[in-house]
């Protein structure tokens, strides 16, 4: 039983604005970066080299800083104020859409395009016309909060998916794409961006028709929106009288079509660090009363299986510092998985990285369910040859890699109302901060 609940339904909730963007003679490639969540410390060191105004300096103060933790937001508010005054940052003169095209390329050399529309969108409750998939972690919501008090600019939108056809949109937008976008980069991992302006009213308008009544699952940016309706909430304490549709009203947003076979979701695989506890031994036995479990002795093969496994799939592969790889293939027919079926609801127990959870990390190491908790211990990453090379060098105490969640793992979950272990989908390529931006205060 998944417990669906109906998901009520606006008028058009995204629509146009005026984007702030970097000036047209900047280069793109050595200013923008990938969203906050995804930048470790040396990334962050690097960006920050890279170009005086590169984005992660507001987007992330706090890396590489030599100021107290108090000054963080307050820098990064002073560094938008001066690149605004200057002009490296413009505002575009008419409110538009934003038309983006991602050619990337897989590990598997399979080419793709993805196109979607960024716009503004009006926020909503969980549950009235947005759905969410997956928990969040608290302190980064703090974090992004005080940010945003900050700046009060939105640097990259939120990624979500709308069950619209991809052709519909392509047939809206034909005629967009004619002359050259806006703004095109290519980034460091091979992605060519690129971003037309939508502004002539008839495709405006065939573009709020296409959206018109669409619900939107958020796939990327859990964390951004809750922090937007924490600050629209806020913003209309301080501001009681403030007329509906002022610009904390919405958040910067980026909506793909749901069909469209060009929304790639990798896995995110789990890598637990030196605090913990693992006994290789222990983890077998308590596997072994869920999964059947094969050792492997070729890691590039293991490695190969892995990048191959079809999204959904619920094998699983441990691997620690030294022995065996561990392959483990889930047993229905056990009792310890007949229980997790039948105490939770079918969406969230066929989910790879609950099963994980709930089977192996849970009772085999002591990792708890909170989402703090897990991102104090585990680190979470799309590639697993790094991370088996990581792990035979010591630097984990274990690693387990999974298979993606599928997308339809994803809406079955949103609309069922239940939420997932946190980081249970990877979507790449990612969106961009910098490549628009959208300004809450006029």
């Amino acid at each position: 039983m998944t417990h669906e609940t109906p998901v009520t339904i606006h008028t058009t909730d995204l629509s146009p604005f005026r984007g702030w963007r970097y000036r047209a003679d900047l280069p793109l490639h050595r200013l923008l970066t990938p969203p906050y969540d995804v930048i470790g410390p040396l990334e962050s060191k690097a960006y920050r080299e890279r170009h005086a105004y590169n984005i992660v300096r507001v987007i992330l103060p706090q890396k590489e800083s030599e100021s107290p933790p108090g000054d963080w937001y307050a820098e990064a508010a002073r560094t938008l104020y001066l690149w605004r005054a200057r002009g490296i940052i413009v505002q575009d003169p008419a409110p538009s859409y934003y038309l983006m095209r991602q050619k990337f390329t897989l590990p598997d050399g399979n080419s793709l395009e993805r196109w979607g529309i960024i716009g503004r969108f009006k926020l909503r409750p969980w549950g009235e016309g947005i759905l969410p998939h997956e928990q969040i972690f608290p302190g980064t919501k703090a974090d992004r909060m005080a940010l945003l008090r900050a700046t009060r600019i939105q640097f990259s939108p939120i990624f979500s998916l709308a069950p619209f056809s991809v052709s519909d949109l392509m047939d809206v937008v034909r005629d967009v794409i004619a002359p050259p976008p806006v703004a095109r980069y290519v980034d460091d991992d091979g992605v060519e961006h690129a971003l037309w302006a939508v502004r002539e009213p008839h495709t405006v308008a065939r573009v709020r028709e296409m959206l018109q009544g669409q619900p939107f699952y958020v796939a990327d940016g859990h964390h951004r929106y809750e922090t937007a309706l924490s600050y629209q909430r806020e913003m209309r304490q301080r501001y009681p009288h403030a007329p509906e549709g002022s610009p904390f009203d919405y958040t910067l947003m980026y909506v793909a079509s749901m069909d469209d076979p060009s929304v790639v979701i990798l896995p995110t695989h789990r890598a637990l660090d030196s605090r913990l506890k693992v006994v290789p031994e222990r983890i077998i036995r308590i596997a072994q009363a869920a999964y059947d479990v094969t050792p492997e002795r070729d890691d590039d093969a293991v490695v190969q299986w892995v990048e191959r496994a079809p999204a959904g799939l619920p094998d699983i592969v441990l691997l620690f510092p030294e022995g065996p790889a561990y392959r483990l293939h889930l047993r229905m027919d056990r009792p310890v998985v007949q229980r997790l079926f039948a105490e939770t609801p079918r969406p969230l127990a066929d989910l790879a990285v609950y099963q994980l959870q709930r089977l192996i990390l849970g009772p085999g190491v002591g990792v708890g369910n909170a989402p703090e908790e897990q991102k104090r211990v585990i680190t979470f990453h799309p590639d697993a040859r790094r991370l088996v090379t990581e792990v035979r060098a010591g630097r984990w105490q274990m690693v387990a890699l999974v298979a993606p969640t599928s997308l339809a793992q994803l809406r079955a979950l949103a609309d069922a109302r239940l939420i997932a272990p946190p980081k249970a989908t990877y979507f790449y390529p990612k969106l961009p901060s910098g490549l628009v931006m959208y300004c809450l205060e006029e």
